[in-house]
């Protein structure tokens, strides 16, 4: 016969399985819906089903390739891009989605896989844009001859 505690505790462990499976869950819709595609000389960027942003070539300020580990914490203010504080998204080591404030005080939205990204600024948006999908390389030259020279 099992105590009022052991039942407790049987029951309290179930609900932390659920959660955690729930949680599981989402974070695995959460990477699927996610993606960068290249078309008709534009950048089309779906950080989640109801996220999502066109950028022209037109319409990109300026371009560069950063890697935030390689930044050091001291570097003056206005270069640090390490993402500082998620507001809105998902982060797990370097795969991060979502809204995030960086150390040198700007805001930004990121969908990267490493910490070697795109940064974007574009016309019209007060945040920038961080982009590291799989094959970064590829994905640099094909930015290069589509939409705009990126600056390393």
């Amino acid at each position: 016969m099992m105590t009022e505690k052991g039942e407790r505790g049987k029951i309290g462990r179930t609900i932390l399985l659920i959660i955690a499976m729930v949680l599981s869950l989402f974070l695995i819709i959460s990477i699927s819906s996610a993606g960068i595609t290249i078309e008709d000389g534009s950048l089309k960027i779906e950080f989640s089903k109801s996220s999502k942003l066109t950028i022209l070539g037109s319409e990109v300020i300026s371009a560069k390739v950063i890697d935030w580990n390689e930044e050091p914490d001291y570097e003056p203010v206005p270069k640090n891009f390490k993402p500082l504080l998620r507001t809105l998204g998902t982060s797990i080591s370097d795969y991060k989605k979502g809204d995030f404030e960086l150390k040198n005080g700007e805001k930004a939205k990121l969908l990267t896989l490493s910490s070697k990204v795109l940064v974007l600024e574009v016309k019209g948006l007060d945040y920038l844009i961080m982009l590291s999908p799989d094959n970064f390389d590829d994905f640099i030259k094909e930015v290069n001859s589509k939409i705009i020279s990126v600056e390393y």
